[in-house]
């Protein structure tokens, strides 16, 4: 039976800090093999699947990772290696590696990983893996890889700064063409930055031009578990654009200008643009591309990178005959253009020879990468008499370069045995690398060895990749290179001891970068002929505010019979009907069922109180089962009433 009420809240910074002090990791259910259950205490928790995150200032020297094992036995000892990565390729050597031992008596250990200083204004996040395995024999995990797999985010402590990109420091527009320039704030995100954008006419006048932003600011704090989400929002856009009206006019200028009273600006801090005026323009420039994009201007190239040169053509529209006009072609590695280019040529354009070709060298990497390597290329440093269409498009181009290495699929997470509970799946990703133009296919097999081939089941059990792009959406065709295979175990109904099978991954046309065969252990409920029933955790805490405070129960040991319990209240401080409704009610588990949930429901009145506590029990246990551990949770309601009052 679940008690639950479809209430979509919106939590504040409040509740994000709350979450932070007090959620802990679900206990896990009880198995005969297993003398701890290990995982992490999270300083993030996910909110909607288990697990969790690790937050660092790459200047705290080392960061404070806990791990925690759960149900420990008295007078047993177990143990788990730590490994820190710098990404999820298990594969690689780790960064750091420490074997943690628990036990009985000290259940919670620390972990002091290092943390390196690297004195570099980065880009993003610097994002590290860390993984628990080579457990004892006594020592389990719940397989939902959260429980022992965690991302640790290594946090810039340099001064805040403000990347302008382009860089360049002058440009032209058409009447109707436009300007989009990428504020990311970098640095120590930690710390509150605010921009403002001014102008000044030069030969333009103010309605000859708009410009779509006066300012902006960036959030120093993360929302809910959404780290990734927090870093995207440190950018912001400001467009330029040139109005168009019926007068015909000569070229007309303006400036503007960016300034931040607390972050430093890397890149134009002054803007010089150019708004073009009739019969000013004797050439118009462009790439020829190889593919066109469909929703707006401009394209992409692709070439392979054993292909030496890649050849990119360039053409002057509307060439005026007895005249020339040139561009300078660059290439850089990634859009920040303070970098030095890759590579730089000038390209000069005749009435008679519109149409030039450029070879861009490509350099063979022999490395299998895991993405598709991405360059920059972009026309700037037009003669007098060269304009291009600002739509960015026009004079901006990406070369994707592909790997020509042999097809491989790599396999994640790496490790070659994993434990399942009944009723847990193990998610895997497949990823196709190296030469994406050649077909590869995948088959997955099974081996049941103590386990019944009814006792699990594997999705899907065969797949392929596609080696043609689909319009010109390249990076979808990259991200179509992963697939995903779920093995799950069964619940039934029978009282079972731990059982074993096999998975295998085989290609007929690709090398297998990962485990070809896996191990599974199917985690038993051989727990006699009680079920046992008590509450996930033996305390909760909550704001008044809240309204609704989910309760989840969980049962072990024999699942084949009907259960119950019967959950009341026992008033503290809080008292029922005035700090807090709940209703007593007996709580019944079908066969099979590992966990039911209940709803209380928190009263937000106007008066400050203070914190309040109230108790929820469990008694009267039915249908053979027997109370455990945790009977009894202390609910803690935090009172709102400081904000206002």
């Amino acid at each position: 039976m679940s008690l639950s009420i479809g209430n979509k809240l919106s939590l504040s910074l409040a509740v994000i800090i709350l979450m932070l002090l007090v959620i802990s990791s679900p206990k896990p259910a009880e198995a005969s093999t297993c003398s701890f259950y290990v995982g992490f205490q999270y300083d993030i928790p996910n909110l909607e699947y288990p697990g969790g995150k690790f937050l660092a200032k790459e200047n705290i020297g080392t960061k404070q990772v806990t791990l925690k094992a759960y149900t420990p036995k008295p007078n047993e000892s177990g143990s788990v290696t730590l490994n820190v990565y710098s990404d999820m390729n298990t594969n690689n050597a780790p960064l750091y590696s420490s074997t943690v031992t628990f036990t009985g008596d000290a259940p919670t250990q620390v972990v002091h990983i290092p943390i390196q200083d690297d004195t570099i204004l980065n880009e993003g996040i610097r994002e590290q893996f860390i993984q628990l395995s080579n457990p004892s024999s006594n020592v389990c995990f719940y397989e939902e890889d959260g429980w022992r797999e965690a991302f640790l985010y290594i946090l810039d402590n340099e001064p805040p700064t403000l990347r302008v990109t382009p860089s360049e420091t002058s440009y032209d527009l058409a009447e109707g063409g436009k300007k989009t320039f990428e504020i990311k704030r970098l640095g120590d995100l930690t710390l509150p930055v605010a921009y403002q954008i001014t102008d000044t006419p030069i030969t333009a006048q103010s309605s000859d031009y708009s410009i779509s932003s006066n300012g902006g600011s960036f959030p120093t704090e993360i929302y809910q578990d959404y780290v990734r989400d927090w870093l995207n929002s440190q950018v912001q856009y400001v467009s330029v654009t040139a109005l168009t009206d019926t007068e015909t006019e000569a070229t007309e200028t303006f400036q503007m200008h960016i300034a931040s009273a607390n972050a430093q600006i890397d890149g134009p801090s002054t803007v010089d643009f150019r708004i073009i005026g009739v019969n000013t323009c004797s050439f118009y420039v462009g790439f020829q591309y190889d593919i066109p994009n469909m929703d707006y201007p401009g394209g992409k190239f692709l070439a392979k990178e054993n292909i030496g040169t890649k050849q990119v053509t360039l053409r002057a529209y509307t060439p005026q005959p007895n005249e020339s006009g040139s561009v300078v072609l660059k290439v850089y590695s990634d859009m920040n253009m303070n970098n030095a280019p890759l590579y730089s040529t000038t390209v000069t354009f005749t009435g008679n020879a519109p149409t030039q070709v450029v070879h861009i060298p490509i350099q063979d990497d022999t490395i299998l990468n895991e993405d598709i390597r991405e360059l920059f290329i972009q026309l700037s440093n037009p003669s007098p008499n060269v304009c291009f269409y600002e739509e960015d498009g026009w004079r901006e181009a990406f070369l994707y370069i592909l790997d020509d290495e042999p097809p491989t699929l790599k396999v994640t997470p790496s490790e070659a045995s994993h434990d399942l509970a009944e009723g847990e799946s193990k998610t895997f990703e497949i990823r196709r690398l190296g030469d994406l133009t050649l077909p590869v296919t995948y088959q997955i097999t099974d081996t049941p060895i103590t386990a019944q081939s009814s006792d699990y089941s594997i999705s899907p059990t065969e797949g392929s990749f596609p080696t043609q792009i689909d319009g010109d959406y390249v990076r979808d065709w990259l991200n179509s290179q992963v697939e995903y295979v779920t093995v799950s175990a069964l619940a039934d109904t029978a009282v079972e001891s731990t059982e074993t099978f096999q998975m295998h991954i085989a290609s007929p046309n690709a090398q297998i970068n990962g485990p070809s065969t896996v191990d599974f252990r199917i985690i038993g409920n051989d727990g006699g002929s009680s079920a046992t029933i008590q509450l996930e955790q033996s305390a909760y805490a909550t704001w008044e505010y809240i309204n609704v405070l989910p309760v989840k129960l969980t049962r072990t040991g024999n699942l084949t019979q009907e259960v119950s319990v019967w959950v009341s209240t026992v008033n503290g401080s809080a008292k029922r009907d005035k700090d807090f409704g709940f209703e007593p009610v007996r709580i019944t588990f079908a066969p099979g069922q590992l966990s039911a949930n209940l709803n209380l429901y928190i009263i937000d009145d106007v008066f400050w109180e203070g914190n309040e506590t109230f108790t929820l029990q469990l008694s009267d246990a039915q249908g053979g089962a027997v109370l455990g551990t945790v009977q009894q949770a202390i609910v803690t309601i935090y009172d709102n009433e400081w904000r206002t009052q």
